[in-house]
């Protein structure tokens, strides 16, 4: 078998150093592609971390109105600020006079509870897609205190006029049993407590994302600096 020539040579070496830089450069392809993939599952995540951020941002804020308003609800005292604006009937007796100027007073004030909680329910929608069953158990169990506080409303003040138009106090024990939801007793508070407890509840829960997010927010920034 004759030796190869140089020109045989020459070709063999040419077309072995086309084979090897085709295959550095499908390696180089591979990793720009990892690169690109890492690259983009970490922005992906800064991105949810983001939203999440001010997700629970906007619930908690919310859920603090939904809180205070829900206490000042139950507060017992009235202010004649509250009541000034109430068109008053003929010939209403000092009772009747009193517990219609309670009645709207404290409607007013569930009006206003009712618009908190709506905003709430709002922040809560998306809440519920990010964290599922978590943020749904917390909006209801929210919701839970406005439907009892609204049904004690509408129990208790229709037979309180009652009440007073005939002249009567009202200690029978359906004004008792809902004036310990609809007002915060002097002594042991059920409703109250378990009112704290669904608030508490809610802001751990919503708190979580808060501060898991702003961890990634802070590195984020971090990263963003250096570069």
């Amino acid at each position: 078998m004759p030796p190869p020539t140089f020109q045989t040579w020459f070709t063999d070496t040419i077309g072995l150093i086309k084979q090897i830089s085709g295959i550095l450069s499908a390696l180089a392809t591979i990793g720009l592609l990892i690169v690109a993939f890492i690259g983009l599952r970490q922005w992906s995540t800064e991105l949810k971390g983001r939203v999440e951020l001010e997700t629970a941002r906007a619930i908690l804020k919310n859920l603090l109105v939904v809180k205070y308003v829900f206490i000042e609800c139950r507060r017992s005292a009235i202010f004649p600020t509250e009541f000034s604006d109430r068109n008053l009937g003929p010939d209403e007796t000092q009772m009747e006079k009193a517990a219609l100027d309670e009645e709207h007073a404290y409607w007013k004030r569930m009006n206003h509870l009712t618009a908190a909680v709506l905003e709430f329910e709002t922040a809560a929608v998306e809440a519920e897609v990010l964290w599922g069953n978590e943020a749904v158990a917390a909006r209801n169990n929210v919701n839970s205190l406005h439907n009892s506080l609204a049904k004690a409303y509408t129990a208790y003040f229709p037979g309180s006029i009652r009440d007073a138009k005939l002249e009567k106090d009202t200690h029978e024990d359906w004004g008792k049993a809902n004036r310990q939801v609809l007002f915060t007793p002097v002594g042991e508070d059920e409703f109250g407590t378990a009112a704290k407890e669904t608030f508490e509840k809610a802001e751990r829960t919503f708190r979580k994302y808060l501060l898991g997010n702003q961890k990634i927010s802070k590195t984020s920034n971090a990263k963003g600096e250096r570069a």
